[in-house]
């Protein structure tokens, strides 16, 4: 079984996973380079087409993503995550980033986030928000109109899990209902794993 089933299966918390590995999901190596890419590219023109300036990274893990972004482009970046453990790993390893606790299932902390920052970008963790997906775009669609998310979710050619809510790039798009300025998909099949494992990246404006 895999982390990410782990989590959706409840056999383990966010906490507990920070706890057990120390680099959980490879984050270090970003994934697919094209990835890497194209999200830094739409951070790029968020700020210099969408009058743009901060932007959030609801579940940022350690925190590698994030000061990517800082790094990267002019805007300012900060991040969140559940888990105590990875937030304590970003402050040692990022200490020019703000990094907060923060369970973007708690209404109360969306709609705070909502107020501040003009993009909220989620990379790869909407599968452990299934259950409360619909509740959050009905708060991001009232709290944070007229702005803008960035989200990327690892998808397989034969989805496993979460397919009762969407199995494909086009099905996630239809569930998200947003205007998208940008979409497309991005990877690679390995000889190795049959069932072909790829980026679905979108910027939508809300």
């Amino acid at each position: 079984m895999s982390i990410t089933e782990y989590i959706i299966n409840k056999k383990k918390t966010c906490e507990e996973i920070y706890k057990e590995y120390k680099e959980p999901w490879n984050q270090m190596n970003f994934g697919d380079i094209y990835k890497k890419e194209f999200i830094i590219f739409l951070c790029n023109f968020s700020y210099n087409n969408l009058n743009c300036k901060k932007i959030f990274e609801v579940g940022c893990g350690l925190g590698h993503y994030t000061n990517l972004i800082d790094n990267k482009t002019k805007l300012l970046c900060e991040g969140g995550d559940i888990s105590k453990t990875a937030i304590n790993k970003c402050n040692l390893l990022y200490k020019n980033i703000n990094f907060v606790i923060l369970d973007v299932t708690n209404i109360d902390n969306l709609i705070n986030i909502c107020e501040k920052y003009d993009i909220l970008i989620f990379l790869d963790i909407t599968w452990y928000i299934l259950e409360n997906l619909d509740k959050i775009l009905k708060i991001l669609k009232k709290h944070f109109k007229n702005k803008y998310i960035i989200h990327s979710l690892v998808m397989y050619e034969k989805q496993t899990y979460g397919n009762e809510y969407f199995s494909n790039h086009i099905e996630l798009l239809k569930y998200f209902d947003l205007t998208y300025l940008f979409e497309t998909t991005c990877g690679e099949k390995n000889k190795y794993d049959t069932n072909f494992k790829y980026n679905s990246i979108f910027l939508g404006k809300i």
